[in-house]
């Protein structure tokens, strides 16, 4: 019995992706997905963080996307040094609320065990 089936001469099947693309490509995935993470801090406003995930995903230039990165990294961190500047303005430092505190707690102590207030012991 004859073949019936002819050989076929398939080119090999090489990687169509070089590894430099490979991982340019991955490098750039990784870029916006630590950019994304960054926008969900509270000191972005949801339509900031609306505007900048869409331009994140629309570029493939990775050196643009450095570039946001070094921005919004900035952003963040002026944006917490803002707000902990006005908490602190706000609410005082924490060393001065826990000074208030101990010495409230020490008042109460003495009060507990003498009877008397700092101001009772003034008076005398």
């Amino acid at each position: 019995m004859k073949n019936q089936f002819a050989t076929a001469s398939a080119p090999t099947l090489a990687p169509t992706f070089r590894v430099q693309t490979v991982t340019l490509y991955l490098g750039i995935s990784l870029l916006r997905v630590h950019l994304s993470e960054l926008l969900r801090d509270s000191v972005f406003a949801e339509d900031e963080r609306l505007r900048a995930n869409d331009s994140i995903y629309q570029t493939e230039d990775i050196s643009r996307l450095q570039a946001w990165q070094r921005n919004v990294e900035r952003v963040l961190h002026e944006r917490q040094l803002a707000q902990a500047v006005a908490n602190r303005e706000q609410h005082g430092r924490t060393s001065d609320y826990a000074g208030e505190l101990r010495a409230s707690l020490a008042e109460d102590a003495f009060l507990a065990e003498t009877g008397l207030s700092y101001a009772d012991v003034l008076s005398l």
